[in-house]
C-alpha cells in the first residue's frame, strides 16, 4: 500500500509539474506573440551624420558645368545649349561653361562650371563672374562671386541640390536658376 501511494503521490507531483511548466509555456508563448507584434524599434538616423553625408553627396556631384534646363526637365534647354556642343575635346568644366556662353544661344543664359580642386567656381553667358564655393553640412552651398563690369545681380547664390542631375541656384534677388549638369569634372559628357 505504501508502494501505491509513494508511486500515486510521484504520479501526481509528475502531473503537476507537466501543468505547471505547459502553464508557463503557454504564457511564455503569449509574451513572445504579443512582443513580435510591437512594431520593432529602430535606432534613429544620427542627424549630424545625415548632414555630413549630404555634404559628401554634394562634393561628389558638384564639380563640373551646369547649363540651364528647359522646364521641369532633366535635359538642358535646348534654345541655349546643345548636347553637340560637347563632342568638342575640352579639358574642364570652365571649357565647357565658358565656350557655352559664348555662342549666339548662350549669351542670354547662364552656365556654371565647378572646379573639382580647390572650390572654385565661374559663371559664363549672361554673366562673366569667378569665385569659389563652400559646402555646409547638409549639402547646402553658398557661391561667392565677382563679376566684370561690376554686375551685382550674380554676386552670391545659395545652392541646393534636386533629384541627381539638377541644381537650383537662388540670389539674393530671390530669383532662381534651375541648372542641369552636362560635363563631369574633367569636361566630359554627363550622363
Amino acid at each position: 500500500m505504501r508502494r501505491s501511494i509513494q508511486l500515486a503521490g510521484t504520479i501526481t507531483v509528475a502531473a503537476a509539474s507537466l501543468l505547471v511548466s505547459g502553464c508557463s509555456g503557454g504564457t511564455h508563448q503569449n509574451k513572445a506573440a504579443n512582443e513580435s507584434s510591437k512594431p520593432e524599434k529602430t535606432a534613429s538616423p544620427n542627424p549630424q551624420k545625415m548632414k555630413i553625408e549630404e555634404r559628401e553627396n554634394m562634393k561628389s556631384f558638384l564639380p563640373g558645368a551646369f547649363a540651364p534646363v528647359g522646364g521641369k526637365s532633366l535635359e538642358p534647354d535646348e534654345a541655349h545649349f546643345s548636347k553637340r556642343q560637347l563632342k568638342g575635346d575640352f579639358e574642364s568644366p570652365e571649357e565647357v561653361a565658358k565656350n557655352a556662353g559664348e555662342t549666339k544661344k548662350g549669351k542670354d543664359a547662364l552656365f556654371l562650371a565647378v572646379a573639382k580642386n580647390g572650390n572654385k567656381a565661374m559663371l559664363s553667358g549672361k554673366a562673366d563672374c569667378s569665385g569659389t564655393y563652400d559646402i555646409a553640412n547638409g549639402g547646402r552651398t553658398t557661391f561667392a562671386f565677382k563679376c566684370s563690369g561690376g554686375d551685382k545681380e550674380y554676386t552670391k547664390a545659395t545652392g541646393t541640390g534636386i533629384e541627381a542631375t539638377r541644381l537650383a541656384l537662388k540670389w539674393p534677388s530671390g530669383k532662381k536658376d534651375i541648372l542641369v549638369k552636362v560635363a563631369d569634372e574633367n569636361g566630359n559628357k554627363w550622363g
